[in-house]
This record gives structure tokens, sequence and C-alpha cells, in this order.
């Protein structure tokens, strides 16, 4: 019996080796004509072993088992999972995805199918930025398509939008290097619509798709098409988020008695005697005096002071009737910084209508609107949190933070802590109005005639203020101040486009002309005053001089034919 039981052992042993040897499996990939595909991608699912077709189609791949799966990929056609069986030739037909070259996306004043695209375009739908948590629409991009780098520059809540570059840095001037943005067919800032209020955005990324917009697309062309009513019962959507940001990487000083015996031995090698002795540095380690002789982190206390949570809350209605569609939202998001008093909030407001007149005449209305609120901490030796973070990051743990009397340690006129719990800020609100009209004439069945009208508002006000606070008993600020600055921006667009699209059998004729005209007018205004009598008042009007006042206009118009 028990040879029985070991032949048997034995015989399934080796079965099982023969079965997982590893062998070669070869065939050619074609389409359902056919035709062979070179460069298609064959991969072992599961693992990294793959392999490519060549030019005439045909594919080498090393397999175990008979349970392998190939998975077959190839740009413009439908991927497929295939099963290898006991096969060691193996011919694959891929499918055509028909439903990616239908796909309609926004082009230049119109749409178009992939399929008649000649110049290179990338789309997102609003089903791929509905998954990303992000508090604007600049970042909603960020890996979504190929060919456009988004760079989000800080954390900072104040200023945390993203820089979107197109195929690389274009120019070193003063130009820039920022895409043109159309929002519905009217130039406006990205970062101004909500995230949820987006149906799809284009990238026009090379010269042929952005040249009908003319120079001002020289580094591309964002199209941005926001939703719209759908016929039906009325559909309410609500979105809430709400999320904590922490710093990835904190630098990490070294420790105040460390520091001590760095600085003892520069001393020692430019010949001059130690500044610390060995009493001071086991007191430095020891931790007995804090106030003079401390080992206080600077810039973990910096970004530790602020909790780093930001909320956002969405609603939307969507509905109408055959006639008459609608779409309307309501957004509000609040970002406080991982440094306590730097803090952002803004609320949104959309009005989307459209309605068929008759059978040649649609109606389309367009009104959004926002306020918005940031401010950060700032001291007296610059505006803002850079000079608060730089001088984080030059003092070392020997300087004492806040201390028991109320003063501050420092160095020189670097004191971090007393700019911070200081009175001091930087302030920016902002309010945008943008309204977008148009009338689309179906004059007959191949010709169309769209006029359009958008105008934007914009306006923005700065405060920076500068309060009086004591760092030493010796030292501080002792003189208050206030500078602050309006502006103000409007822009015109008018425009009409005729649109003539014919399909003759398998050939297609699309023609499309028009006139494009921009209005600009922006104005300023600035005011400085000093001497506020306290902390608490910073009125432009409450301080006792009244020097350097600024103002400024600017007007501009451009006109453009398509």
């Amino acid at each position: 019996m028990k040879s029985i039981l070991l032949l048997f052992l034995v015989l399934f042993s080796t079965s099982y080796y023969a079965g997982a040897q590893s062998r070669t499996v070869t065939g050619k990939v074609t389409d359902t004509k056919g035709e062979t595909l070179p460069g298609v991608s064959i991969k072992l699912k599961g693992t990294s072993v793959g392999a490519t077709s060549g030019m005439d189609g045909r594919y080498s791949i090393n397999v175990s088992g008979n349970n392998s799966v190939l998975v077959v990929t190839y740009i413009g056609f439908v991927t497929q999972e295939v099963a290898v069986n006991n096969q060691t030739s193996l011919d694959i037909a891929l499918v055509s995805d028909v439903q990616g070259l239908e796909e309609v996306v926004v082009v230049g004043y119109g749409t178009q199918k992939k399929v008649n695209l000649t110049g290179s375009v990338a789309s997102v739908s609003s089903e791929q930025l509905e998954k990303r948590a992000v508090t604007k629409s600049s970042l909603a991009l960020q890996g979504q398509m190929s060919g456009i780098q988004v760079r989000q520059g800080g954390g900072n809540p104040a200023s945390n939008g993203a820089s979107l570059v197109i195929r690389g840095q274009g120019t070193f001037s003063g130009a820039g290097n920022s895409p043109l943005v159309l929002v519905d067919n009217i130039e406006a800032s990205l970062d101004l619509v909500d995230p949820n209020d987006i149906e799809s955005v284009s990238i026009l990324k090379d010269a042929a798709s952005a040249a009908i917009f003319g120079s001002k697309a020289a580094n591309g062309v964002i199209l941005v098409t926001t939703k719209k009513g759908v016929a039906g019962k009325p559909i309410f959507t609500y979105n809430s988020y709400i999320g904590k940001t922490e710093a990835t990487m904190v630098p990490e000083m070294i420790n105040s008695w460390e520091y001590a015996e760095v600085i003892n031995q520069v001393f020692l090698d430019a010949g001059a005697a130690k500044r610390y002795s060995d009493a001071d540095i086991e007191k430095f380690r020891s931790g007995t005096d804090p106030v003079n002789f401390p080992n206080f982190d600077h810039i973990g206390n910096l970004f530790n002071s602020g909790n780093g949570i930001s909320t956002r809350h969405d609603i939307s209605a969507r509905g109408g009737s055959e006639q008459t569609q609608y779409m309307f939202s309501l957004g509000y998001y609040n970002e406080n910084g991982i440094i306590t008093k730097n803090d952002a909030n803004r609320y949104n407001i959309r009005v989307n209508l459209d309605s068929r007149l008759n059978d040649k005449l649609k109606f389309s209305l367009k009104m959004a609107g926002n306020l918005s609120k940031n401010s950060q901490p700032s001291g007296v030796n610059g505006l803002g949190l850079g000079t608060i973070v730089g001088g984080a990051m030059r003092n070392a743990n020997s300087i004492p933070g806040r201390m028991p009397d109320g003063f501050y340690g420092r160095n020189e006129t670097l004191h971090p802590e007393a700019d911070l719990e200081s009175a001091s800020f930087l302030q920016n609100s902002g309010t945008n109005f943008y309204t977008n009209g148009s009338v689309i004439w179906d004059v007959f069945k191949d010709l169309k005639i769209t006029g359009q009208i958008g105008h934007t508002y914009g306006l923005n006000q700065s405060k920076a203020y500068v309060a009086k606070y004591a760092i030493t008993p010796t030292y501080g600020n002792a003189l208050n101040s206030l500078n602050e600055n309006w502006y103000q921006g409007t822009a015109l667009t008018l425009q009409t486009i005729a649109e003539y699209n014919k399909k003759v059998k398998d050939h297609n004729f699309y023609l499309l002309g028009g006139i494009s005209g921009q209005t600009y007018d922006d104005k300023g205004l600035g005011a400085f005053r000093d001497a506020f009598p306290n902390n608490s008042i910073y009125e432009i009007n409450a301080g006792s001089t009244g020097r350097g006042r600024s103002r400024t206009r600017r007007r501009a118009a451009s006109r453009t034919s398509r």
C-alpha cells in the first residue's frame, strides 16, 4: 500500500511540474478586417511579462501553465483579455473602439467627433473631474491627460492655485506661458469656476487646433463647458467634503546643544575662543532653563500652529421641460492652512438656462458669481507668510520663541513668533460676476449662426496692515501702517459665428467663419496711511497721514476675424 501511495505522489508531482513548465506562445494581431497591427501591447495578466507586436503584427511571449491570460491593448481599439489554455499559437483580432471614436469633444467654437479630428485635442469629462476632491478647478486637471503640466506652487490657501503649461515652456519672455482659458467660449479664469459646475474640459495642444484663436492661443487653449439642465423632473445633487492637510516633510533642525557644539567648532577652526562653555551646553541639553538655554523648534512650531482642515459643500438642481432646461448651483468652501491665521473661503452661485424659442431659434443664458476672501499673517519686514517662514528656517533652536514675560527671542531682524502673534495681516477679497448670453439660429439643416455676448466683472481689494508691537523690552515696531489697493476690471465680448456642416456619403465638409471683438476696462486705486491710534482700527481714513496715493486706468480693445 505504501509503494502504491509513493508511486501516486511521484506521478502527481511529475505531472504538476510538467504543467507548470514555461512555454512560448506566438501569434498575429490584426483588426476585424484582417489588417495587421504593429506596436500592440501584449501582457501576461498579473505579471510584468510583456511583448509588443512587430511591423507584421506578429508577437512572441513566454507563459507558464494553462490558466494564463493575455491582456491586449492598442490605442483606438477595445482592450481584450484572451485565455491561453494549452495553445502555443494564438491569433488575436482586435475590435475598434467605436464609442471612443464617436465621442464628441469641444474644439474651437464648436464640437467634433474624435474620429474627424486632425489636431491634438485631449478632453476630460465631469465624471472624471468629480472623482477629485479639490478646492480649485485648475487642480482637478492634474494627472488627467498627457501634454499638460499642472504645478501647484505652494500650500498657502491664499495662493494655492496651479499653474498650467501645455507641452512645455514656450518662451522666457514677459508674454508668459499661460494658456488661453475660455469658459463657454468667453475668456475667463479657470479657478473662478466651481469644479462641480464643469461638464467637460478640452485642451487644444497644437498649433493646428488652436490657430483659430489667433496669437492669444500661442500657449494652447483650455475650453471649459459648464453643465446644462436636463428635461424631466428636477435632479438634486449634494456633495460634501472634509479633509485635513499636513506637511509632508518638515525640516528637522538640530538641537540647541548640537548647534552650540557646531558653533564652538567653527570658532576654534577660526582660531578664536569657544562661544559656549561646557556648562552652557549641558544646560541646553537638560532643559532646566528654557528661557536662557532653550531648545525651541521654530519651524516645527510654525507648521503645527494651524489645524489644516478644509471643507466644501455643493448643491445643485437640474431639470426642465422639452422646451426649457435649467441648472442651478450653490457652493461654499473653506480652507484653513497648517499655519495659524492662514485661511481662505469662497461662495459660488451659477444659473444656466437653455430654451428653444421655436423650431429654428434657441436661447442660452449663463450667469455665475463668486465672493472670495483669504488672509495670512504678516510681519514688519515683508508682506505675507514668506518672511515668517524664512525667519523660522533661519532661527536656530538656541533662540527662544515666546517667553513667559510676553516678549520674544530674535535673530537680528528675524522674529517669526512675534510676527505670527502680532495683529499684522495681509488680506485679499474678490467679487466676480460672469454673464454669457447667446442666440442660435438654425438657418437650414446644415447651416447654423450663433450670436454671443459675454461680460465679466471683477473687483479685488487688498489690505496689508503692519501692527505696532514689542518684540523685546528695547526693540519692536513702533509705527503701525496700512497699505490698501482696489482693482476693478471689466471685459465685454461680442462675437458671431457661422457653421456649415455637410455630410455626403462617407465624406464630411465643415466650414466655420465669424468675427469676435473684445473690450477691456481696468482701473485701480491705492492708498497708504500710518500712525493709527491702535491695532484694532485699520481703516484707511483712521490714519494720521495721507501719502503714497496712486491711481491707474487702462482701456484696450481687440477684434479678430475667423
